[in-house]
């Protein structure tokens, strides 16, 4: 019989993907040891992302969730049957557990309002008992790391950098008090336990190790919950590219999937290697200035202490589009159509006119050679309209640079 509910809400951008498939992954060792972690599965696909089925049962207007939409999940008649099916799969297996303790994953679930969260703390009572304890657990995280995480997410998700970072830094302003107040109202304050993620990642056993230590785990199951690493930043490249494929061939096109994105991998772009995302010291101060109110109720509620932001160095220098960048896309350049050939070929062009001047003489000659090997590759031409300028421009970029190293 379930006595205790724990009831993990992210925040977002806190390592929830790796706590949520490390569990996932070690599901008979937690049954076997008093916890159920619940699966789902649509269309024969594992969700171990409580968010997709607790969020759309409970959200006002599930066709609009990203995760039915994505899916096509957006009439009634499909959605009533989704909802159905994950509430059986639910039901069947706190049937069959004979444990005490129930875990429920998902960053969504944070984005509920106060009416809806009193919907689901109900939801539970009746699926298990009135007398069961609900402990509410949150990560929280520097809100300028957090920032440019956003950042990366969004860009994801189909947006376009220009002006993000603005959003990006709106969306941390008042973050933790106006998510953490909700629940506050509807669980209580005692029943929510915050942590820093950069303590849990300090845990032996990395932040999933941590998080099965306080919803009371042994050290050995600690130890033997099987780990699952979620990296998914990227590049600073990967990032910009992203970004530009966004712009030119969006996600969305009145208010439905974009057909064209289908013969793009975002996976792909995603893995561009170069040189770590980063924003601007100026950037950091500002969103580090703006977070102090909220940090200031984060410790006055919960005792959650940031004291400062290290700024970090960003290099002096710092080639971006290198050559293990520009090699990448050739790995990735030869699975797209004609169109979207050059498409990219555009976008990486836009990308070069930005950091070529910042290049040294040897970086320039072996990035005007790549061009001109790659143009035959994609099957175009620099010299048609739309490429001589750019062409002409690192050309004389070159001399410059050439010029310049014998006069110094």
């Amino acid at each position: 019989m379930i006595k205790k509910v724990f009831l993990h809400i992210g925040l977002h951008k806190t390592a929830s993907t790796s706590i949520q498939n490390s569990l996932a992954n070690s599901y008979d060792r937690l049954k076997n040891n008093n916890f159920l972690f619940p699966l789902f599965y649509l269309n024969n696909k594992r969700i171990v992302n409580h968010s997709i089925p607790f969020f759309s049962l409970f959200t006002k207007n599930p066709a609009n969730y990203s995760a039915n939409f994505n899916l096509n999940i957006t009439n009634r008649k499909d959605i009533e049957e989704v909802h159905s099916n994950y509430l059986n799969q639910l039901k069947e297996q706190i049937k069959a557990f004979k444990g005490e303790n129930l875990i429920i994953s998902g960053e969504d679930i944070s984005r509920l309002t106060c009416t809806q969260l009193e919907s689901l703390k109900y939801f539970l009572f009746d699926l298990t008992n009135a007398g069961i304890e609900i402990e509410v657990i949150a990560f929280v995280r520097n809100p300028v790391d957090l920032v440019l995480s956003l950042i990366q997410e969004m860009v994801k998700h189909g947006e376009v950098i220009d002006d993000l970072f603005f959003k990006a830094a709106e969306r941390v302003k008042n973050r933790y008090q106006s998510t953490f107040s909700k629940f506050i109202e509807i669980f209580s304050k005692e029943s929510i336990k915050v942590y820093r993620l950069e303590d849990a990642q300090k845990h032996q056993n990395g932040v999933c190790g941590f998080f099965v230590s306080v919803i009371g785990g042994s050290e050995e199951l600690q130890q033997k919950v099987t780990l699952f690493y979620s990296n998914r930043s990227i590049t600073y490249e990967g990032v910009r590219f992203l970004s530009a494929i966004n712009k030119k061939i969006p996600f969305r096109i009145n208010g439905k999937i974009n057909p064209e994105r289908k013969t793009i991998s975002k996976a792909d772009i995603s893995k561009f290697p170069g040189q770590n995302f980063f924003i601007s010291n100026a950037d950091k101060h500002l969103i580090w200035k703006n977070s102090q109110v909220d940090l200031q109720w984060l410790y006055e509620n919960f005792n959650v202490y940031y004291s400062a932001y290290i700024k970090g160095n960003n290099t002096n220098r710092t080639v971006f589009w290198g050559k293990e960048s520009l090699l990448y896309f050739d790995s990735i350049i030869d699975k797209q159509t004609s169109k979207n050939k050059k498409i990219f070929l555009k976008c990486l062009v836009d990308e070069i006119n930005v950091q070529f001047k910042n290049y040294e003489l040897k970086e320039m000659i072996w990035t005007l050679r790549y061009f001109a090997v790659l143009k035959k590759r994609i099957g175009t031409s620099f010299f048609p309209k739309g490429y001589l300028y750019d062409y002409f421009k690192w050309f004389f970029c070159l001399i410059f640079c050439h010029l310049r190293n014998i006069f110094k």
